[in-house]
């Protein structure tokens, strides 16, 4: 599976900007790929971060099953 690492300033607004870009590149690829693509956050704010990612990626069904959190890039 193809996927997209996103790097992003502080705070929560960086976030969602690169978030939200990078779900749309995701849509862009899916389309011309055929195929799933996942996103890769750096998981650096805690429950916080996960909670405002699981409202951005509510909009769009079965994003959030292709979004990972990791620690090791926090």
């Amino acid at each position: 599976m193809l996927s997209i690492l996103t790097n992003f300033g502080p705070g929560f607004g960086p976030l969602v900007r690169t978030f939200d870009m990078a779900r749309r590149i995701c849509q862009r690829l899916e389309a011309r790929l055929g195929e799933p693509v996942s996103i890769i956050v750096p998981w650096v704010y805690g429950d916080d971060q996960l909670r405002i990612l699981r409202e951005e990626a509510s909009g769009e069904p079965g994003l959030w099953d292709r979004v990972f959190l990791s620690p090791e890039l926090g």
